[in-house]
């Protein structure tokens, strides 16, 4: 996993509150990253994914930044309340937040939306974007 990533799936598994509006797979908070949400997890869930990573080297380091997209959906059934709370909370904990990234200084993050996804026949869904900035430490 990226070390990143796990910066912030970190960062949102630690929260109660999140755990709570969201399901549960295998033991653990339905918060996952890669290339797919197994197909045997029920809504609501989050997914992360990188968006961009660019190079901010300087003479005096090497650092990174990053642009991840964490989009949350739930049933469409449940209505949008629900999924527009989870969507906030994420925002909430990634928004100027410091994140425990491995090997990094973090420097910055800054969570802007959520948005409205594309709906499908039985999910609807929000993501929030955030902006990260590290440094090599």
């Amino acid at each position: 996993m990226n070390v990143v990533i796990k910066g912030i799936r970190d960062a949102l598994v630690a929260d109660a509150t999140l755990t709570g509006l969201i399901a549960t797979y295998a033991s653990a908070p339905a918060v996952f990253s890669g290339d797919f949400v197994p197909e045997d997890c029920e809504p609501a869930w989050a997914f992360i994914y990188v968006v961009s990573d660019q190079p901010t080297d300087s003479k005096n380091g090497e650092g990174r930044e990053l642009n991840f997209d964490v989009s949350v959906w739930a049933r469409k059934v449940d209505g949008p309340k629900h999924l527009n709370t989870i969507a906030e909370r994420v925002r909430d904990l990634l928004h100027r937040t410091a994140l425990t990234i491995s090997g990094y200084e973090h420097l910055l993050s800054v969570a802007s939306g959520p948005i409205q996804n594309e709906p499908d026949e039985a999910l609807i869904g929000r993501t929030v974007s955030v902006r990260i900035l590290i440094d090599k430490e």
